[in-house]
């Protein structure tokens, strides 16, 4: 039996449809899609195993000895020849001997034909290998620029006198892609919902999904959002956070840049999506816990998420964790006026709204994490709001009856709250003290002690004692009263004071307490003293410098032996 034969049999037993040769037919259509994808010229997939080899015969040579393994090696420069060997991406002398004229890619640069094979490899490496990232090796960063210039320069030399590729002259129209800012020139089309182009690029070429091409065209988007008037701006920041939300990669640096832009808008009122979305992803901006992934915003715009995340708790507290009526919203509208004051905030919840499954508790606490500790009370539906402003620590209540107690924090405060909190009068790390420990105790009553509305009671000793006034108004720094506490009186570590009391544990312990850090003495251990704090609190240096403590220059913590 003939090969004929044999093929005819084999069409008979597969029941292929019989292919019609009339104009518009079967035949027709098979022919202009092979026409189309042989134009286009895209979409070159090589087996990995046969790069890899081809770049394990370059390595030791430095230079082709066909145009096949140039083709190869081009679509490799990011593959490893070896677990031990560094890519020819971040090995200098080779990927300088890829580009080389005389034995590498460019020997060919004549023949359009013959170069475009290997262009379009270099197309493929250039968008794989990340150059832009930080923490890519200097010389992996060094030879993705020089590759990124090479593109450029001879973008011109894969064009042939007769037929080219679709993406031959994609590329020719479009050399900015090997520029510093590949992505500028389709940012408004991508940011106005029109991706046509782009998709064609990214299928002509062979971007894919992870290439850096991907991130760096949603940042030429917030580029150029940020770049509009007010106006225009503000409309694009909800299609903004969505771009940016499924992409780790680029959404902190993204949303440096959106927060700094609209704290710098000339209305910069209270944006709930961004409040929300910001902590959401970098936590509580004044936690120094979370300081790290807030420092790369302005201070300004930093202060302003915070007081709109102020006002929120603020709210929020008196709205839902409160229980005294009409008079909540007295007090959240007093407290409101106080919140660019505010350096921090904290809460104790009682157990209804620890365990609570109400979704306003739920959302409250995801919101709160970090900023609050149990409040062990008999009444389960009480909980405390702990503000400082200024020097004052004033503490609110959210049960019925319940008294406003305020302490000043230059002095050791009777509780810690990093701990569970209690309510009870003179207790372990109550929030409850009589005086001397308490320097404020208040009712949210009117007309009493000469003032018919409690708020006014209010304002006028928070002026008087601490020098704190509305945020509409000037706020004057005043020293406080030398009240005696149950505690030690840590202004005597003040940098005005000369009488700061000699090194021990027990000076330690209540430093330490009234400034929020803790201490390990592993000396028993044949190890350290070790404080941890930074070096940030000019006062704290100072009395930790004179106790005899040395500051780490590896981690943020002191240490003596």
């Amino acid at each position: 039996m003939s090969a004929i034969d044999r093929l005819r049999n084999r069409l008979k037993e597969e029941e292929l449809p019989q292919l019609g040769l009339t104009v518009g037919g079967e035949l027709s259509k098979l022919i202009q899609s092979m026409e189309k994808q042989y134009k286009a010229g895209s979409g070159q997939t090589h087996d990995e195993d046969l790069v890899k080899k081809a770049v394990g015969r370059f390595w030791p040579e430095k230079r082709f000895q066909s145009l096949r393994d140039a083709q190869l090696v081009s679509y490799g420069l990011t593959l490893r020849p070896e677990p031990s060997k560094p890519c020819i991406m971040e090995d200098a002398e080779r990927l300088h001997a890829v580009l080389d004229a005389q034995v590498g890619v460019g020997q060919w640069l004549d023949t359009p034909r013959c170069f475009r094979r290997c262009y379009q490899g270099l197309i493929s490496s250039y968008f794989t290998y990340d150059g832009r990232d930080p923490k890519k090796p200097n010389v992996g960063r060094s030879n993705w620029i020089d590759l990124r210039t090479y593109l450029w320069q001879h973008s011109t030399r894969i064009v042939g006198p007769e037929f080219n590729p679709d993406w031959v002259n994609l590329v020719t129209q479009n050399h900015s892609l090997f520029s510093q800012d590949p992505c500028a020139s389709y940012a408004s089309a991508a940011l106005a919902g029109d991706t046509k182009f782009i998709d064609e690029i990214t299928h002509e070429l062979g971007v894919s999904k992870n290439s850096w091409f991907q991130w760096e065209l949603i940042m030429a988007q917030v580029r150029q959002a940020t770049g509009l008037n007010d106006e225009e701006f503000k409309a694009l920041i909800p299609k903004l956070l969505a771009l940016i939300a499924g992409n780790e990669l680029v959404r902190e640096k993204a949303m440096v840049q959106i927060l700094d832009r609209y704290a710098h808008s000339s209305d910069p009122i209270l944006h709930e999506r961004l409040r929300d979305t910001s902590v959401a992803w970098w936590g509580n901006p004044w936690l120094p816990s979370d300081e790290v992934r807030w420092g790369g915003v302005q201070p300004a715009t930093r202060n302003l998420v915070a007081e709109w995340l102020r006002r929120d708790f603020i709210e929020a507290f008196f709205a839902k964790l409160a229980k005294d009526g009409v008079g909540d919203k007295r007090r959240a509208n007093f407290w409101l006026r106080y919140v660019k004051s505010m350096s921090d905030v904290r809460f104790g919840l009682g157990t209804t709204a620890l365990v609570s499954r109400d979704r306003d508790f739920a959302v409250l606490r995801e919101k709160m994490k970090g900023l609050f500790q149990r409040l062990e009370d008999p009444v389960s539906t009480n909980n405390a709001f702990i503000m400082t402003i200024g020097d004052l620590v004033a503490v609110e209540f959210g049960g019925e009856s319940n008294a406003f107690y305020g302490y000043d924090r230059r002095k050791v405060l009777p509780f810690d709250v990093k701990k569970p909190l209690q309510v009870p009068v003179g207790a372990v790390n109550s929030l409850k003290h009589k005086e001397p420990v308490r320097v404020l105790w208040m009712q949210h009553q009117d007309g009493i002690k000469g003032f018919s509305r409690w708020e006014d009671m209010f304002a006028a000793e928070l002026k008087n004692k601490f020098g704190v006034a509305p945020d509409d108004r000037k706020i004057q720094s005043r020293p406080a009263s030398r009240a005696q506490t149950s505690g030690r009186d840590s202004s005597e570590h003040s940098p005005a004071s000369s009488q700061m009391r000699p090194f021990s544990i027990s000076e330690l312990i209540h430093f330490s307490r009234a400034r929020g850090f803790g201490f390990r003495d592993l000396r028993s251990k044949n190890g350290n003293l070790r404080v941890d704090t930074n070096d940030r609190n000019p006062e704290v240096n100072r009395v930790l410098t004179a106790w005899g403590f040395k500051y780490s220059e590896r981690g943020e913590f002191w240490w003596m032996t």
